[in-house]
């Protein structure tokens, strides 16, 4: 499991990446995302949208390497991802996952139709974590199918 709090990526700024390239960090996490067949994202809804760490990251990974172009990127292309989302709202953060889906999509994963969303999050876990035993049970099936698809995907 991947946590971009461990990665400190700075804001991207195209000024920046001109004067510094990309910074370690971003290295670092490209190559992580690059050894992975698929993802499993997690994404926290915000006013309706995706975090700010979540689009940085996005932006920053986005950044073509060496003879790479937009259209090429390794740490995506070619990759899977499955979707959840979890808000204090009743909605369980499924607008957060309409932008998420869209910015993926761009960048030539494919995203699967199945989605998890957890409202009142805040309320929804005990120590041995998810509490909803349906809502437990699709983000299992979301998991397996992530890992289904991208068995299936992967180069030969």
């Amino acid at each position: 499991m991947l946590c971009l709090k461990q990665y400190a990526l700075p804001v991207y700024d195209a000024d920046f990446e001109a004067d510094y390239g990309l910074v370690g960090n971003v290295l670092e996490l490209k190559r992580e995302f690059e050894r992975a067949d698929g993802f499993l994202i997690a994404v926290p809804e915000y006013n309706a949208s995706i975090t700010a760490v979540l689009k940085n990251t996005l932006d920053w990974l986005s950044r073509p390497r060496g003879d790479e172009t937009t259209a090429t990127l390794s740490c995506f292309r070619g990759k899977v991802a499955g979707l959840l989302s979890a808000s204090p709202g009743r909605l369980g953060g499924i607008r957060a996952l309409t932008h998420v889906r869209q910015i993926l999509t761009q960048l030539f994963v494919t995203v699967l139709p199945e989605q998890v969303c957890v409202p009142f999050a805040h309320e929804a876990f005990d120590e041995s974590g998810l509490k909803d035993i349906v809502l437990r049970r699709g983000l299992e099936d979301l998991g397996r199918r992530v890992t289904a698809f991208a068995a299936y995907a992967a180069p030969a």
